[in-house]
């Protein structure tokens, strides 16, 4: 009966541990999935300028032109 208790005692310490290391992993991930997206933005928001600038310049080209 012992042997069966410290046997379901393992089971649980086993299944605690292993759970924490997924929840681990996952946080992590979700760390990883939110510094890719900030990076994204930063990259969108530096293609807007740049775009918006190129738009400026043909814009005064065009009226320097005319």
């Amino acid at each position: 009966m012992k042997k069966l208790v410290l046997f379901a005692g393992v089971l649980v310490a086993v299944s605690f541990a292993s759970c924490n290391g997924a929840k681990e992993k996952a946080a992590e991930a979700t760390e990883a999935a939110v510094e890719t997206v900030e990076t994204v933005e930063a990259a969108a928001d530096t293609l807007a300028a740049q775009a918006d600038s190129a738009v400026e310049a043909i814009a005064d080209t065009v009226k320097a032109a005319i």
